[in-house]
């Protein structure tokens, strides 16, 4: 009897050491992938086929930083927010599972026409947080990429992907969001855009 309690004790504590090194392996690959965030941080749905997800509201509001970086052929490049056309910023990583499917079909996209008239521009870390060869397969030469920490740390974003639609003629952050596929952010974009023009007719 004091056998099997023994051998039942060490199975019992075997199983435990097995799932505390799944566990950690798992937490340390989620901690290398790109663009996914710490459990505090990330979104749980963000990258779940079918689902939108929408931030927690943020505690301040977030100005239309202009976004400057370098462009994978090493050139520098600014673009304004403050001008004439919409601009929709799509927060992408070369290490990130869920943006596979934005990089698969960006050259597809870069030949429609957004809601809002919007412009394009895809922005990824510096590169000591990307691999610039996995990237320039998939770049479109119809829609600027920057590489740019910076922009990630202006607009306080925290997973990929992730997109933020700012409106040009205010030069503000209009709507925001996570997506799993250019469709599902298109659609969300036109219900942000008709939301905001039906709150302007109510003057709120």
């Amino acid at each position: 009897m004091t056998v099997l309690i023994l051998a039942d004790t060490g199975l019992l504590l075997l199983l435990a050491i097995l799932i505390v090194g799944l566990l950690r392996g798992h937490a340390e690959l989620l901690r290398r992938t790109g663009g996914v965030q710490p459990a505090s941080t990330a979104q749980p749905t963000a990258g779940q086929p079918g689902i939108a997800s929408i931030p927690d509201p943020r505690t301040e509001e977030t100005p239309a930083w202009d976004v400057a970086g370098r462009t994978l052929q090493g050139g520098a490049m600014k673009l304004a927010m403050k001008s004439d056309r919409n601009t929709l910023l799509a927060f992408l990583s070369s290490g990130c599972m869920s943006c596979q499917p934005f990089w698969e079909h960006l050259d597809e996209v870069s030949t429609q026409t957004l809601p809002g008239n919007a412009r394009l521009m895809v922005v990824v870390k510096d590169p000591n947080y990307e691999s610039p060869s996995k990237l320039e397969p998939f770049l479109s030469s119809d829609v600027p990429a920057l590489m740019s920490s910076q922009a990630w740390s202006d607009y306080k974003v925290e997973i990929a992907p992730y997109f933020i639609y700012v409106d040009g003629g205010l030069g503000e952050v209009m709507s925001e969001g996570a997506a799993s596929s250019w469709p599902q952010v298109f659609s969300l974009l036109r219900d942000a855009i008709a939301d905001g023009e039906m709150a302007s007719r109510w003057g709120g």
